[in-house]
């Protein structure tokens, strides 16, 4: 669907990396390796300090074969205190899915599987039909489709089950068990509204529509959002930004969710499998905020592509963070996605002390010259790398020995990376995070 972005993006790569990179030869980036991470957790800030920062960052430092130019704001939280938590893995269940429908579509009245009805079943056998895109006609620009192994076998299968087909689609009544996990069952309203619901224990994703892609408009923009599609803004959105972020407010607000809040807001739009366009409106995800950080969508911000920080983590998360992503239109919530749910089951240290920001804008130097030092021995010139933002918020921090299903949740310096070409492409910022208490960089994994 993005090939065309997925090229654009390693044409980038490719402008600055070689194909032999160096080891990087500047001073290694502390990690969480010493155990300072661990010590430094507990460590109260002083009841008389006053964390303050400056509003901006201007500075412009100048290596070998590459200018790194930093104008950034710098963003903190309104709060005082900075906490530090303990947060687990939460698993959903079947009376998390009862309660998000009931609350979503509170007059659901049948289920059946997904997948048996006519409608169903058709729209599979045109996909099947139709092949895998592989990319696009030299000659006339068409887009390609080709076939794959057991196609036919699938088609005759699809037709099989059409012909079995008998009569109008049955609801069954609702039951204890229409809600169990795993699943992947539709729901019926009492106005014959369809409900796709796909869950599991780590993620839920409820939608009106059958198998869709949400897209933002910056994938629009780009072209070839679907295949031989020419780059154009969204232009039916017919409810405003105010008022799709309280649709979502009063949602997490009816469903006890007010420990997160929207982080990122995009117009975006809804794709069928078939390229048709079922809905413009906006996507909003939202991240955890305990009431003393800034929420910011780290999932949906793009890997830092410029500088090289291999092994600079010791300890990696295996779990995602929690993300919550709906997609609002004039009908209101349409697509709901919940992943990797937490729970917040311990206070570490209430007020925890961070380093004063101008050691840690030295850990960003030192960051970029360790990052930026394979450049030392390219033969090209890198595009100026350009530090645009720096926020003061929280993720989750994996420690040494701590348990797999659990990390601690605390304050982290988000560092907004970028380039002249990327910023014309309209890619998002690469980002690097440096934790405020050790100044150890933290894995997003």
């Amino acid at each position: 669907m993005k090939i065309k972005r997925v090229i654009v993006l390693a044409s980038i790569i490719c402008l600055f990396f070689t194909a032999c990179q160096p080891t990087p030869s500047n001073e290694p980036i502390r990690n969480k390796g010493s155990g300072a991470f661990e010590e430094a957790l507990l460590v109260e800030m002083p009841d008389d300090s006053d964390y303050t920062v400056p509003s901006t960052w201007e500075e412009l430092i100048e290596l070998k074969n590459s200018n790194v130019n930093i104008s950034a704001s710098i963003e903190i939280p309104n709060e005082s205190t900075h906490a530090v938590l303990t947060i687990e893995q939460r698993l959903f269940s079947a009376d998390d899915l009862e309660m998000i429908l009931n609350s979503l579509y509170p007059d659901v009245l049948g289920v059946r599987e997904a997948g048996t009805s006519r409608e169903d079943l058709l729209e599979d056998l045109y996909l099947i039909q139709r092949g895998i895109f592989v990319g696009y006609d030299e000659n006339t620009g068409e887009p390609l489709y080709e076939s794959y192994e057991n196609k036919e076998e699938e088609i005759a299968r699809i037709e099989s089950e059409l012909e079995q087909l008998t009569g109008d689609t049955q609801y069954e009544n609702l039951s204890d068990d229409a809600y169990d996990l795993p699943c992947n069952r539709v729901f019926m309203d009492s106005e014959n509204g369809k409900i796709y619901v796909r869950g599991s224990q780590k993620s839920l994703a409820i939608t009106r529509d059958r198998e869709i892609i949400i897209q933002p408009e910056r994938w629009v923009l780009e072209g070839d959002a679907y295949p031989g599609e020419m780059p154009h803004t969204l232009e039916n959105i017919s409810i405003d930004e105010t008022s799709a972020l309280s649709e979502v407010e009063n949602m997490l607000y009816d469903l006890g969710l007010e420990y997160l809040s929207p982080a990122s807001v995009e117009k975006a739009r809804i794709l069928s499998q078939m390229n048709e366009v079922l809905s413009e409106g906006w996507m909003i995800t939202c991240s955890r905020d305990d009431g003393f950080d800034m929420p910011i969508d780290l999932q949906t911000l793009s890997k830092n592509t410029v500088l090289d920080l291999t092994d600079a983590c010791t300890y990696t998360l295996i779990w995602s963070p929690e993300q919550l992503t709906v997609f609002v239109d004039a009908t209101g919530i349409r697509a709901f996605y919940w992943d990797y749910a937490t729970r917040v089951s311990s206070v570490v240290n209430s007020n925890v002390q961070l380093l004063p920001f101008q050691n840690i804008q030295q850990i960003i130097r030192d960051t970029i010259k360790y990052g930026l030092s394979w450049t030392e021995s390219s033969s090209n010139i890198a595009d100026e790398v350009l530090i645009t933002r720096i926020v003061l918020t929280y993720c989750t921090q994996k420690a040494k020995d701590q348990a797999v299903t659990e990390a601690y949740y605390a304050p982290v310096w988000i560092v907004f990376v970028t380039t002249d070409a990327e910023k014309q492409l309209g890619i998002a910022p690469g980002i690097i995070a440096i934790s405020a208490i050790d100044g150890s960089i933290v894995s997003l994994v």
